[in-house]
């Protein structure tokens, strides 16, 4: 289940950051009791900082980076690491 959310608040921690979500106009509840979500089930957040690229870019860049690891004969995540600059 995917839901738009809003961060409202947030405070950093020894251990992580603790957020406060709030989810306008939807009716969350009932769905987490459907479900049978703990307290302390898990979510995946994604924060929207604006930047997109399309479905073609996207596909490009790895068709890019897969044509360097061919040519250098690296591994085709070796490469991505190169273009994120990981080491």
């Amino acid at each position: 289940m995917n839901l738009y959310s809003e961060i409202k608040a947030y405070k950093h921690s020894e251990g992580g950051t603790q957020l406060v979500v709030f989810i306008p106009g939807k009716e969350v509840g009932h769905q987490i009791k459907r479900y049978r979500v703990g307290k302390k089930a898990k979510a995946e957040i994604r924060l929207d900082d604006g930047r997109t690229i399309s479905a073609d870019q996207r596909a490009k860049a790895y068709a890019t980076m897969k044509d360097i690891a061919l040519y250098t004969g690296h591994l085709p995540e070796e490469v991505m690491k190169w273009f994120l600059g990981e080491k």
